[in-house]
């Protein structure tokens, strides 16, 4: 499967890192970053937002399966990340104060989060932070412990188990 990753043009990440890192560690993914992209209001909203983004990349974008998106606008509803038909756009608004943790984590950590749910089809999620994979982070500090856990419960290892037997 082939990723494109963009930023929104005021998104300060290690971009060269972030895509040495996955470049060598992904035996099944190809990424990619691509050019930035230039966010068109303060909010973001389905499908505006993706509409606008799909028109910046349109050129780019046919040789990708998915698009990722990082930026630092909120969603109207304040959730982490949407996806709509073949991007997804990630909000890190207000990351200081949500973790420590620098945003590189935290990218790797929706990427992580983003196919634990292709995997995994039941469409569960913990409604409490529990460090899993799986939590929905309804408080949206549990962002900080599921990625110092960084693990798949228990519970959740055997529903996925039982779904790829």
């Amino acid at each position: 499967m082939n990723i494109l990753l963009v930023f929104d043009k005021d998104f300060v990440i290690d971009k060269k890192g972030i895509s040495n890192f996955l470049i060598h560690n992904t035996r099944f993914l190809n990424f990619s970053i691509g050019d930035d992209v230039n966010m068109n209001s303060n909010e973001l909203s389905k499908p505006a937002s993706f509409k606008f983004i799909r028109k910046q990349i349109q050129q780019k974008k046919k040789d990708f399966d998915r698009v990722f998106c990082f930026t630092e606008k909120p969603y109207d509803d304040n959730y982490f990340f949407y996806e709509y038909y073949d991007i997804t756009i990630f909000s890190f608004y207000g990351w200081s104060y949500l973790t420590d943790l620098p945003k590189n984590n935290g990218l790797l950590y929706f990427i992580v989060d983003y196919f634990a749910l292709e995997v995994d089809k039941t469409n569960f999620r913990h409604n409490i932070t529990t460090g899993c994979i799986y939590d929905f982070l309804w408080q949206k500090t549990g962002i900080d412990d599921g990625m110092r856990q960084a693990k798949i419960c228990p519970v959740c290892l055997e529903r996925i188990t039982a779904n790829l037997s």
